[in-house]
């Protein structure tokens, strides 16, 4: 939470029984949806669009399950957090609706401008997922492997304390810091949206860092054969989450360029 803030004073949107915190600054009707990723928050997003403040009105989310905001009241699909956000969406004064996303940021944004094209204007996907990995056959072998090891054990075990020491070890850090969060990681990693991507009307800028092994960039490049009006830019050097703060600099610039073409 940024110096000066409360969750007292923080605005709150309730939907359906399910509320969501955010933070707002900046003036106009042209107005940035900033949508951070898994295991994140809208500070993660904050030093971006404070150095656009002069473009329009800033709006920073805590995702349902993130930050300020509780859990979703059930088992969210990305579906739902899309719906979620259209309805907040709905709410807010804008002639333009700009969605800024990283990460799981990015599934949201895809989602939503595929089921309500006519929302939003512009889109900027930051390190974008959503789409099957592409892996050497070497690799692709190891993960069959590993996954056919995990379940084998897991059938073999009977303590549940041994059950977690196999999860810790053979899954994703992500999956192991997710918590209560767990079936709505599964949800959101299965499913594959190519499919959204085509439906997507709005200009957008896909951006990525060269050593995401995340998101590696290829998937980005599908991303752009995939989305009708897309361009795609790769940063050299940094990687899944260094594009947001080492690369911060960049990234601004080509979101102001990108914006005001």
């Amino acid at each position: 939470m940024r110096e000066g803030e409360s969750q007292l004073t923080m605005p709150v949107f309730e939907s359906n029984q399910q509320k969501m915190a955010y933070t707002q600054f900046g003036s106009g009707d042209t107005v940035f949806l900033w949508a951070h990723g898994w295991g994140h928050n809208r500070i993660a997003m904050d030093a971006i669009a404070r150095s656009l403040p002069h473009l329009g009105t800033h709006i920073l989310i805590d995702f349902p399950g993130f930050g300020e905001s509780p859990l979703p009241t059930t088992n969210w699909t990305i579906t739902d957090y899309a719906q979620f956000l259209h309805d907040f969406l709905k709410t807010i004064a804008a002639k333009k609706i700009i969605w800024v996303g990283h990460s799981f940021g990015c599934r949201v944004g895809i989602k939503l401008a595929a089921l309500y094209p006519e929302m939003i204007h512009q889109m900027i996907l930051i390190a974008a997922p959503g789409l099957p990995r592409i892996r050497p056959l070497y690799q692709t072998a190891y993960y069959f492997l590993r996954v056919r090891t995990f379940k084998i054990l897991k059938f073999l075990l009977w303590k549940d304390t041994w059950k977690d020491t196999l999860r810790q070890k053979f899954s994703s850090p992500d999956f192991n810091n997710a918590g209560p969060l767990r079936s709505i990681f599964l949800n959101t990693i299965r499913e594959i949206l190519a499919e959204d991507a085509k439906k997507i009307q709005c200009p957008t800028l896909l951006i990525c860092g060269s050593e995401d092994s995340e998101t590696p960039p290829d998937m980005s490049v599908r991303y752009k054969k995939l989305i009708p009006n897309a361009g795609l830019l790769i940063l050299d050097n940094f990687n899944h989450n260094s594009i947001l703060s080492a690369a911060s600099a960049q990234v601004s610039y080509n979101i102001k360029k990108f914006v005001q073409s």
